[in-house]
């Protein structure tokens, strides 16, 4: 083989092998960049818009309200007339309020009228359970602007209330509504009429051994209201519909 030839080879040779080196590497390269084209097509397809401000600003709102709703639920009646009781469950202790009155493990006072409950203004209930929870209870949709006066157990599940105007020196007491603390469901126990304001209840036992209920009540005896006096009477258990 002349020198010649032999240099042709080994350049025919040169170029086929950097050829082959170039093939080889644009193929390595092509196969390396797929990942990267699917690895930011996953990014995005997993990627979720941020919720706005509104969006946010709702579903707080909603979440709000549901607490409300929980935590704050509406007695029960059957006749119009009898006020309902808006029922919340509190942690703070009362203030202003009258005396504890206990029946076993559950307790009753009247907040906002002082220890008496004579004061003028309105007053709530506040009830404290076997458990040591506290519930407290405001008339609802107090257009009349009526107040507690005075509370009495009958047994662990009813309350025996005394319902008149909240402001003013010459009505004392008032009607007597009886609250279910189990059920919500308040009824009438005794219509005070014109003039006449029942004052404190209590049960008695009767020969038959039921209890009948006590009632003092001041009936005014003008239209003036400067002469009064106390009536006591009692209700038999039989004629007691509202525990019934």
């Amino acid at each position: 083989m002349t020198r010649k030839a032999y240099l042709k080879r080994i350049i025919s040779t040169s170029l086929i092998i950097s050829l082959i080196l170039t093939l080889t590497a644009c193929s390595s390269n092509k196969k390396g960049a797929e990942p990267s084209t699917n690895s930011s097509s996953n990014n995005q397809q997993q990627s979720a818009p941020a919720p706005s401000k509104n969006q946010t600003s709702k579903t707080e709102d909603n979440s709000s309200k549901t607490t409300s709703t929980t935590n704050t639920t509406n007695t029960e009646t059957v006749d119009p007339t009898v006020p309902k009781f808006n029922k919340t469950e509190t942690t703070s202790s009362p203030k202003f309020n009258t005396p504890w009155k206990v029946y076993g493990t559950v307790q009753a006072s009247i907040e906002g009228k002082g220890d008496t409950a004579s004061e003028e203004g309105i007053g709530k209930i506040i009830v404290k359970d076997g458990s040591g929870k506290m519930y407290s209870y405001e008339i609802a949709d107090n257009k009349k602007q009526n107040s507690p006066k005075y509370v009495q157990w009958w047994d662990d599940k009813n309350l025996l209330v005394v319902i008149g105007m909240g402001y003013g020196t010459v009505s004392q007491g008032g009607s007597l509504y009886n609250l279910n603390i189990a059920t919500g469901k308040v009824s009438l126990a005794y219509k005070a009429e014109d003039k006449q304001n029942v004052t404190a209840v209590t049960k008695v036992k009767s020969k038959d051994g039921n209890y009948d209920l006590y009632i003092k009540m001041l009936v005014y005896e003008d239209d003036n209201f400067t002469k009064s006096h106390y009536e006591e009477f009692t209700i038999p258990y039989s004629k007691l519909t509202m525990l019934k």
